[in-house]
């Protein structure tokens, strides 16, 4: 592939990549315009056992009362802590913080598991390997929220399969449903609410929006969300930002090509059938299809020739080289090692360029 060639791909690369940039741009503003809209729609949401309201005071205070009772019971001897990311972040924070106050022996580590798409509970996916060794451990699995317990139960099963001597459930909230016989319960639970409500702050999300919600665990009004032309828009991130990461690497290649054609010049080399000069006031022009014109030094010299050919190679004394090859845009001008300036133009299909001295 020609210089010229990589250099039209490059452009045409950094013109996708700009446009990919403004997309996700506008995806962020609108992130936030939805993440505000239903944040002015919360509900509140009261423990089914207590009546409590999940404000952030009850639920700090429920926290410490967790790390008491993990701290009372006898079958569990320096356990490893493990926080089900991202949702637990925030509780396994605050209960780490309150065992450590008390002097309880533990460690923590996290792993990646999701079984949700938007609302909905969907295929499990587990993704996370771990630091901490859990051969002959008590294992405490941190979650922020029990539904159907399926990613629960397949994540003690994880750790059995891994050497663990026991493992138990903790979670922030328990959403009270019939689970099967060998569906997974929670042995540690911070409060219970409706299978039906759609909660939502303290890690729980929506699309990844509202985990950093700490005023309380809410009830989000359906009728706050994304819908139509705007949820589709809203879920093309992944797709775009996938699009960027190729566009990226595409680019990356393109710039290594062209640094290959610059250290094969090196200095001194000759452009097209005419010697580069020393002087770094000397440049020439070497119009293919008309024969070498040259200028020493230049203070305008112009050429034209007809669009689609390439009519236009440009040497300096320090071996750098510029091309208008090819289909010009409808106008371009470039600086010039030498302090001058390149500047071409396209009308009536007629290339016309100019080359500019310091």
């Amino acid at each position: 592939m020609s210089r010229a060639v990589l250099l039209t791909r490059l452009e045409g690369l950094t013109r996708s990549k700009d446009e990919l940039l403004k997309k996700l741009q506008a995806i962020h503003q609108l992130e936030l315009k939805i993440e505000a809209r239903i944040i002015a729609g919360f509900q509140p949401v009261f423990d089914m056992k207590t009546g409590n309201v999940l404000s952030r005071e009850n639920i700090k205070w429920r926290i410490a009362e967790l790390a008491g009772e993990l701290i009372h019971d006898p079958w569990i001897n320096y356990p490893v802590l493990v926080g089900v990311m991202n949702g637990a972040l925030p509780f396994v924070k605050e209960l780490y913080d309150r065992l450590l106050e008390q002097g309880y022996p533990c460690q923590i580590d996290a792993l990646q598991a999701s079984s949700y798409d938007g609302i909905t509970s969907g295929e499990l996916t587990v993704n996370s390997i771990l630091k901490v060794p859990v051969g002959w451990r008590d294992v405490i699995v941190i979650d922020d929220v029990c539904d159907t317990g399926k990613t629960a139960k397949k994540i003690m099963e994880l750790f059995l399969q891994l050497g663990a001597k026991s493992v138990k459930l903790m979670v922030l909230v328990n959403k009270e449903q019939v689970r099967l016989d060998n569906a997974v319960h929670p042995d540690f639970v911070g409060f219970t609410v409706s299978k039906d409500a759609f909660i939502a702050g303290w890690g729980m999300d929506y699309e990844e929006l509202l985990r950093g919600y700490m005023h309380g665990i809410t009830v989000v009004d359906p009728q706050t969300l994304p819908r139509g032309g705007e949820l589709k828009f809203f879920k093309s991130k992944a797709f775009l930002n996938e699009q960027l990461q190729k566009n990226i690497a595409e680019i990356a290649d393109v710039e290594k090509q062209l640094l290959h054609y610059q250290a094969e010049e090196g200095p001194g080399q000759q452009v097209g059938a005419q010697a580069v000069e020393d002087s770094v006031e000397d440049v020439f022009l070497e119009f293919i299809s008309a024969g070498p014109l040259l200028g020493t030094p230049l203070t305008q010299q112009s050429v034209n020739a007809p669009v689609g050919e390439e009519p236009l190679s440009i040497g300096t004394s320090r071996g750098t080289m510029f091309a208008a090859a090819g289909k010009p845009r409808s106008h371009h001008q470039r600086k010039m090692s030498t302090g001058g300036s390149l500047e071409d133009t396209e009308e009536d299909g007629t290339l016309h360029a100019r080359l500019y001295s310091q």
